[in-house]
């Protein structure tokens, strides 16, 4: 029904397999099933799942990091304490899935040729380049981007890039704390 009404589109078929691959028509039908999967798919209320896809959304484009990681914090904090997992793993996930549900180009594990980024986002604009830690800090997380160079393959994209460390503390089962770097 959802191709019959042109909400997915054909992009490939599997003759051998009989294998359909189907994707979003255009960037606004992508944007309309995330913010449907932030209403519906994470269980908010309504008004409060728009309020955090508007602030967020907002400002990882308007290039406000500060109002972007308290978006998220907002988010964690209503996680349920019981099945939270202490590994750094967890909180990148949730996090990969936040910007993803929200139809940002988001990348996880990102290998170049220094080691691996922890999360990649980007608008047309902005480059975000992310680092995890667990029971660390910030500044540790953002030192590692610098030592090994992980925001360099965007220098020259022509878009601003931000450097992001976080740190995850899980005795308060959330962010603890954030550093930024522009360039």
């Amino acid at each position: 029904m959802l191709y019959q009404t042109g909400y997915l589109t054909i992009t490939d078929y599997d003759e051998n397999r009989q294998r359909f691959t189907l994707d979003y028509p255009n960037e606004e039908v992508h944007a309309a099933f995330a913010r449907s999967l932030v209403k519906h798919g994470l269980g908010l209320p309504p008004e409060k799942g728009q309020a955090f896809h508007f602030k967020l959304v907002d400002a990882l484009f308007d290039g406000d990091v500060d109002a972007a990681m308290n978006a998220i914090k907002l988010f964690l904090a209503e996680i349920p304490y019981d099945i939270l997992v202490e590994k750094e793993k967890y909180f990148q996930s949730v996090v990969h899935l936040i910007f993803k549900m929200l139809g940002f180009n988001c990348r996880s594990e990102v290998c170049i040729a220094a080691g691996r980024l922890d999360t990649l986002v980007e608008t047309p604009e902005i480059v975000y380049c992310f680092e995890y830690k667990l029971n660390g800090t910030a500044e540790e997380a953002l030192a590692q981007i610098d030592t090994k160079e992980y925001a360099y393959p965007w220098t020259g994209s022509g878009k601003k890039v931000f450097k992001v460390g976080v740190n995850f503390d899980f005795e308060k089962r959330n962010i603890g704390n954030w550093v930024v770097v522009g360039e």
